[in-house]
């Protein structure tokens, strides 16, 4: 009895000196952003260096106060500028710091033959010079961050001099204080049970498992589609695809529908993506001071080395309190685990038929899997290949945690680690993701460590990635917009709750027609449609009904293999299947043509 009236006063202490610290972290606005100047001069430019015996080529846009550089497989977008090359400098007001100020802001300076342009950051106080600071790098975007001595009117200028052009981010006025990150980290492609928190059988994620004992584990969480745009698009919107309208691979969305311009007022708002439909393509780059993407990261086995070591170059420079979202395809097809780190795993788990794969065996856009194998081979062998994918990113986001720790960032930081979706490996007759609403594709790993947070959680109850955004707006206070589908994770909401997963007719793969899924307490109904027409309104009673409405108890069945609508006799269950079969499929308005080349890299990554 002692010992449990002990436990239960150590959580409630804990309890308590989490939400003073949050208190403490979210005291009200500490960012100013001015106003971007009226964008002068041409808004496409191009030109080519040679460095090292190699051409580059840089693409600039500067456009309604956005400005974007492409060099090779990168591409940089900010809110800025552009100086032209007869122009001198851009000029920015500060009426927010008074003493001690973090100024933060991206900057272009080319550097070609027949043009340079260097740039210098001036403050003047009434009028006069009080501060200097020359601004480095050239054909490739920098970063000024530095805390300054500022005054209420002071100006902070940057002049160009010069006969190119240069670009200039809009500066951040910060408060500098205690640091306080959130990071927002989506693995693509993240199957559930390749973690051990999940699946206990399972040795890929190790570094993971540790993070997880002192965070939030979310036992039942679910995607609200089995493929990227519109899984993400739900993250940063608040709401399931049916209502943003994201439901296609040539779908962008509205930036006005997104929530990442809500934070900042209280971040410094920053994202590194491994592009195609993560990318400024999709409008994804609203809200964010900074967005960098790169179109090499499915076809990287370094991916995840790549996009933290980039991060924690830049953490130090960031204003104290900054949210970033990292992304990655490292899990994605074509499977390519760092060499290493596969051999070690397939070591440690006895595995012969993992590595040999990367050498001759091909995905084809299809699903159809080559190379000779049975299909139980097939599956076994291209799981184990993804798999050590997963003990790749459990490595580096392992050293990733041991940086924050070292660095000191680690206990008043948020981080949020998250899938868009599954994979699927022949579970239901199917490869790869995009097809089928199952639940190897639609439930996902969802882990959230509150800052100083030192104990595991689990919760049970069935929650959605709609959610995270809603939940990280009310942990900080700020307040939010009315009609979104997504509620805060950390409230204390009881009784079974209605969750929605959508998938268009051929949103994303030839052939496939719509889907919808209702998921209630322990059941799932999954609503097909025919590739021809679908008729609605059908009667239960309907042959027609067999194959086209599922019904499964995922708690029982968590295979999902024998559908329940011949035997389901609960009143509200039966009125959700009649309410499905009423649901219209998400429909096509908003379909673009994308640049062919963005289609023949789509079909690198699996998708036809």
């Amino acid at each position: 009895m002692r010992k449990a009236f002990l436990g239960a006063v150590i959580v409630l202490l804990a309890v308590a000196g989490v939400v003073l610290l949050r208190r403490v972290l979210s005291p009200g606005p500490r960012i100013f952003r001015p106003p971007v100047p009226a964008a002068a001069g041409k808004n496409r430019l191009k030109y080519t260096v040679l460095r090292d015996g190699v051409n580059i080529h840089f693409k600039i846009r500067a456009d309604n106060g956005v400005v974007s550089v492409k060099s090779g497989s990168h591409r940089f977008t900010f809110s800025g500028v552009l100086i032209p090359a007869q122009g001198k400098e851009v000029r920015f007001e500060n009426r927010f710091c008074q003493g001690a100020c973090r100024v933060s802001f991206n900057y272009f300076q080319p550097e070609f033959k027949g043009g340079r342009a260097s740039l210098s950051l001036w403050i003047l106080r009434a009028g006069k010079e009080v501060l200097r600071r020359n601004l480095e790098d050239h054909n490739r975007v920098g970063f000024f961050s530095e805390v300054l001595p500022l005054r209420k009117g002071d100006s902070v200028v940057v002049r160009k001099a010069g006969g190119a052009f240069a670009l200039v981010g809009r500066p951040v006025f910060s408060r500098p204080g205690r640091r306080g990150f959130v990071f927002l980290i989506g693995v693509d492609t993240l199957r559930r049970d390749s973690l051990g928190m999940y699946n206990p059988s399972s040795r890929a994620s190790p570094h993971i498992d540790r993070f997880a004992r002192q965070a939030v584990v979310f036992e039942n969480a679910f995607s609200v589609s089995s493929w990227t745009l519109p899984a993400f698009t739900s993250v940063f919107t608040g709401l399931y695809p049916k209502k943003h309208g994201v439901n296609f691979s040539s779908s962008a969305i509205e930036t006005s529908q997104l929530l990442t311009p809500n934070l900042q007022g209280r971040f410094y708002t920053a994202a590194f993506t491994g592009d195609f439909f993560v990318s400024s393509q999709q409008n994804f780059y609203g809200g964010f001071d900074y967005f960098e993407e790169s179109s090499d990261d499915p076809n990287l086995p370094d991916a995840a080395r790549d996009l933290f070591e980039k991060v924690e170059e830049v953490l130090d420079l960031l204003p104290e309190r900054s949210f970033l979202f990292l992304h990655t395809y490292q899990l994605h097809l074509p499977y390519l685990p760092e060499r290493t780190l596969a051999e070690e795993y397939y070591r440690r788990i006895g595995e012969r038929d993992g590595i040999f794969a990367l050498r001759y065996l091909n995905i084809q856009g299809r699903g159809d899997f080559s190379g000779g194998l049975s299909p139980e081979r097939r599956a076994r062998v291209f799981r184990a290949l993804y798999d050590a994918g997963v003990y790749t990113f459990d490595r580096r986001f392992g050293e990733f945690v041991e940086f924050l720790k070292k660095r000191g960032f680690y206990r008043n930081s948020t981080i949020i680690l998250f899938s868009d979706h599954g994979e699927e490996f022949a579970e239901h007759g199917g490869w790869t993701h995009g097809h089928t609403l199952y639940n190897e594709l639609l439930r996902v790993p969802l882990i959230v460590k509150l800052p100083g947070q030192t104990r595991g959680m689990v919760v049970e109850r069935n929650v959605s990635i709609v959610d995270i955004m809603p939940t990280i707006f009310r942990y900080y206070g700020i307040s939010l917009p009315e009609g979104l589908d997504g509620v805060d994770l950390l409230s204390k909401e009881k009784g079974r709750r209605l969750l929605r997963a959508y998938l268009a007719p051929e949103g994303i793969r030839k052939g496939v027609g719509g889907k919808i899924a209702y998921i209630f307490g322990e059941y799932k109904i999954i609503r097909n449609q025919r590739v021809d027409r679908l008729q609605e309104g059908i009667p239960m009673s309907s042959p027609a009904y067999r194959g086209l409405v599922e019904v499964y108890d995922w708690k029982r069945d968590p295979g999902e293999t024998f559908n329940l609508l011949r035997r389901i006799k609960e009143p509200g269950l039966i009125r959700l299947v009649r309410k499905i079969s009423r649901e219209r499929f998400p429909a096509g308005e908003k379909r673009r043509r994308l640049p062919r080349e963005i289609y023949r890299k789509l079909k690198t990554l699996g998708y036809n």
